[in-house]
């Protein structure tokens, strides 16, 4: 519990919504995940405790509440995976609803139905978290290590942070190893392959409960998130240096238009003045000429004056 909650708190405190990244846009997703699927752990603990305080017949209730906990941690947790894969394009943006529509199931079947037509609540309990697992576990883990293995190649690749890169995809194996230990090994329910591949099986072939393994996994993950987190470190290292330059280069070609308008163009106009002046006390051929240097003098102050502007800095492209 205290491996996922320090997770969750770690990500929601280092988010950063101006990141361009979308691994940063969709990191609160697998924040709450975190922090909701540590207070489920901790009810293993707790909720004895307070039933042995309070009474048996509390147990239902708090019951109830930690099944809930366990599918919307889940749910947040593929929410996660299903932001890192989602196409930008506005007509996909239904796929973000494939999470809520799976717990909407979930709450709807396995929970609610199956309690009122399950006569014994043991085997409610194990069926409803096995399907738990199943339904919002399975696919939330799997996607979200895919996704985090696509955002390394698509987004942190280009910006040339192979460390980056390679917490991302020990945070993908975590994921997936994950699914497996807390998705397939689920509570010994009746249905397949809950019945097979569950918590006893897994106690008698490695002598260790599944707690365990998942605690394993999720402190695995936790290290490797953390470290990736530094992404945005230097994402923002970039985008500073990236306006200090963009600063430096408009500082200096307003200098650049400056000298041209006060010098260059200004002796330019000035030759120009005293070419016209010239050219009204010549006559014949040497008029001509001079009339012709006039016109010359004068398409280039239209070409000086047409390029000032292309040196003068556009406000709205510098955010200081």
């Amino acid at each position: 519990g205290l491996v996922f909650f320090i997770l969750g708190i770690a990500i929601l405190l280092q988010t950063r919504n101006y990141s361009r990244l979308r691994l940063a846009r969709s990191l609160p997703w697998l924040g709450w995940f975190g922090i909701l699927h540590g207070l489920y752990e901790w009810g293993e603990i707790f909720i004895p405790i307070q039933v042995s305080m309070m009474g048996e017949h509390y147990f239902s209730i708090y019951d109830f509440i930690q099944h809930i906990l366990l599918a919307v941690s889940f749910a947040a947790l593929f929410q996660f995976g299903i932001e890192l894969l989602r196409p930008s394009s506005r007509a996909w943006r239904w796929i973000r609803l494939i999470p809520m529509i799976v717990l909407i199931t979930w709450a709807v079947g396995p929970f609610i139905l199956g309690y009122i037509f399950t006569p014994n609540v043991e085997d409610w309990h194990g069926f409803a978290n096995a399907l738990t697992r199943y339904m919002l576990c399975i696919p939330g883990s799997i996607l979200s290590g895919i996704g985090l293995i696509r955002q390394a190649k698509s987004q942190i690749e280009p910006m040339k942070v192979a460390r980056i890169g390679r917490m991302l995809h020990i945070a993908a194996g975590a994921l997936f190893a994950y699914g497996f230990f807390a998705g397939v090994i689920t509570p010994e329910a009746n249905i397949f392959p809950a019945s097979i591949l569950n918590a006893d099986w897994l106690l008698r072939t490695f002598y260790a409960p599944p707690p365990v393994f998942r605690s394993l996994c999720g402190l695995i993950l936790l290290i490797a998130i953390v470290r990736a987190l530094e992404v945005f470190n230097i994402e923002t290292y970039r985008m500073i240096r990236a306006m200090e330059e963009a600063q430096v280069i408009a500082i200096e070609r307003e200098r650049i238009a400056r000298d041209i308008h006060d010098g260059a163009l200004q002796q330019l106009y000035a030759s120009g003045l005293l070419a016209q002046s010239l050219q009204k006390r010549l006559e014949g051929k040497a008029a001509a000429e001079t009339s012709q240097l006039v016109l010359t003098i004068n398409q280039a102050i239209e070409q000086l004056r047409a390029f000032l502007p292309q040196l003068t800095p556009d406000p709205k492209a510098i955010d200081l």
